[in-house]
C-alpha cells in the first residue's frame, strides 16, 4: 500500500510540473526575430530585422527564408489564407499572393509611419499610422491599392489594432490606456469610459464582449480583461522590471502572454511566457530563458510559437506527460506500448519505457510519411513514461508513432475514427 501511495504521488508531481514544455526549432539565423503568424497547425511564416521572412509548412520543425527585398525592419506579418499574407515595417507595406514567395511593395498613405496594419479578409483591413502630432486610422476595402482614413485624433499616440470581424474594432492610445471602439467597420469610433494602465501594447478579442490588452509602463507590465467589449477593464496581473510584447489569446479562458525581464545578471535580459487557462484568476510561468521574447503566437488552446532576439524561436504542444517511477522495479528493456484506446477519438495514451538516460524523441506520421506531431524530444532518465496525443483537429484515419531512443527504434499503428 505504501509503495501504490508513492508511485501515485509522483504521478501527479510529474504531471503538474511538466505539462508545458516549450522546446527550441532552429531558425537557422541569429537575426532578431518580431513576428510569427500561422494560418493552421503546420503553415507558418516570422519576420524580422534585416528584411528576413521565414516559413515552415511542417509545424516549425524546418524555416525557410523566403526574399522580402528589403533590408528594413520588419515589425510583423499576417496572412488571411495560404496564399494571400502582409508584412510591414514603420515605412514600408509589403504584400504576397503566392504564400511568401514574392513580396511586392504596397501603397500606404504618405507623410506617415505605420504603427499597426490587420486584415480581416483579402481585401479589408486597417492600418493605423502617425505623423509629428496626429494618429489615423485608415481602411482598404480593395487589398491595400487605396487607403481611406476614417478616424484621426491630434496629440494621441494610437499603439494597438485589433479587429475581431469586418465591423467589431478597438484601438489602444498611449500613454494614457485609452482605448477606442467601433461596431461599424471603422466608420464611427467611440471613446470607452473605462482605460488600461500605460502604453498599450497588444489588444485581443474572441468575441464582441471578451477581451485582453497588454500594457507597459515604465519598468512594468500589466495584463487586463474586458468582459464588456472593453468598456470596463480589471487588472489581472502586474509586475515590475518586465514588460509584454505580445499576447495570443485561444478562447474566453486561455491567453498566452510573451515578454522580457530586464537587469536579469549578468547583465542579460529573460524572455518569459505566462499562461492562464481559468480567464485569468491565476497566471503560470511556462518558460523563462536568456533572450528577449517578441511575438507569441496560438493556432489552438495547446499548439503554439513564440520568437525573439537573435534568431529563438520556441514551440509547444500542451502534451501531459506522466513519469512512472518504482525504486524496486525500473525497467530492462526499451518498449514502446499499442496505444490506449485504439480506435480512439480525439485523444489516446502512449506508453513507453526506458532502461537507459538518453535522448528520446516519440513522433506521429500519417499514411503518408508525413510528419503530424512531436510528442517527446528531450533528454529522459530510466522509467516508464506516458503520453496523451490529441487528434481534434485530424481526420478520421490510421497514424503510426515512432520511438527513438539512440540506436533503439520502434514503430506502432493507431486509429482514428471520427
Amino acid at each position: 500500500m505504501a509503495n501504490y501511495n508513492y508511485i501515485l504521488t509522483l504521478l501527479i508531481f510529474f504531471s503538474v510540473k511538466i505539462s508545458a514544455q516549450w522546446y527550441q526549432q532552429n531558425s537557422g539565423t541569429t537575426t532578431n526575430l518580431t513576428s510569427i503568424y500561422f494560418i493552421d497547425a503546420n503553415t507558418g511564416w516570422i519576420c524580422g530585422s534585416n528584411g528576413i521572412i521565414l516559413k515552415t509548412t511542417n509545424k516549425g520543425f524546418d524555416w525557410f527564408e523566403q526574399s522580402s527585398n528589403t533590408t528594413a525592419e520588419l515589425r510583423d506579418i499576417q496572412f488571411v489564407d495560404q496564399d494571400n499574407g502582409w508584412v510591414y515595417g514603420n515605412n514600408i507595406i509589403l504584400n504576397s499572393t503566392d504564400g511568401g514567395a514574392t513580396w511586392n511593395t504596397q501603397n500606404f498613405p504618405p507623410q506617415s509611419y505605420i504603427i499597426a496594419l490587420q486584415y480581416v479578409n483579402l481585401n479589408t483591413g486597417w492600418i493605423v499610422h502617425k505623423n509629428t502630432d496626429t494618429s489615423f486610422i485608415s481602411k482598404t476595402n480593395n487589398g491595400g491599392i487605396i487607403w481611406s482614413v476614417q478616424f484621426h485624433a491630434p496629440n494621441e499616440y494610437f499603439g494597438a489594432l485589433y479587429f475581431l470581424d469586418l465591423n467589431y474594432g478597438w484601438v489602444a492610445s498611449a500613454p494614457d490606456g485609452k482605448i477606442f471602439k467601433t461596431i461599424d467597420g471603422g466608420n464611427n469610433w467611440v471613446q470607452n469610459s473605462g482605460n488600461v494602465s500605460g502604453g498599450p501594447m497588444c489588444i485581443k478579442f474572441v468575441n464582441q464582449m471578451t477581451g485582453w490588452a497588454s500594457s507597459n509602463t515604465l519598468g512594468s507590465y500589466e495584463i487586463s480583461k474586458t468582459a464588456d467589449g472593453g468598456v470596463n477593464w480589471s487588472q489581472q496581473i502586474w509586475e515590475s522590471f518586465k514588460f509584454i510584447n505580445c499576447i495570443s489569446v485561444t478562447n474566453s479562458n486561455t491567453c498566452y502572454a510573451a515578454g522580457w525581464h530586464m537587469f536579469v545578471p549578468p547583465n542579460q535580459n529573460e524572455g518569459f511566457i505566462l499562461n492562464t487557462t481559468d480567464g485569468g484568476a491565476n497566471w503560470d510561468e511556462q518558460y523563462r530563458d536568456e533572450g528577449v521574447l517578441n511575438s507569441i503566437f496560438f493556432v489552438n488552446d495547446s499548439l503554439g510559437w513564440a520568437v525573439g532576439d537573435s534568431g529563438k524561436i520556441l514551440a509547444t504542444e500542451s502534451v501531459t506527460y506522466v513519469m512512472e517511477e518504482d525504486n524496486l522495479t525500473n525497467p530492462k528493456d526499451f518498449n514502446l506500448s499499442q496505444n490506449y484506446p485504439n480506435p480512439f477519438n480525439p485523444s489516446t495514451n502512449i506508453g513507453f519505457a526506458i532502461s537507459e538516460y538518453g535522448i528520446v524523441t516519440l513522433k506521429v506520421y500519417d499514411v503518408l510519411g508525413n510528419e503530424i506531431a512531436t510528442l517527446v524530444n528531450e533528454e529522459k532518465p530510466v522509467g516508464e513514461y506516458e503520453v496523451e496525443f490529441d487528434g481534434t483537429n485530424l481526420p478520421s484515419g490510421i497514424y503510426f508513432y515512432k520511438l527513438q531512443v539512440d540506436n533503439f527504434t520502434d514503430l506502432m499503428k493507431m486509429t482514428l475514427i471520427k
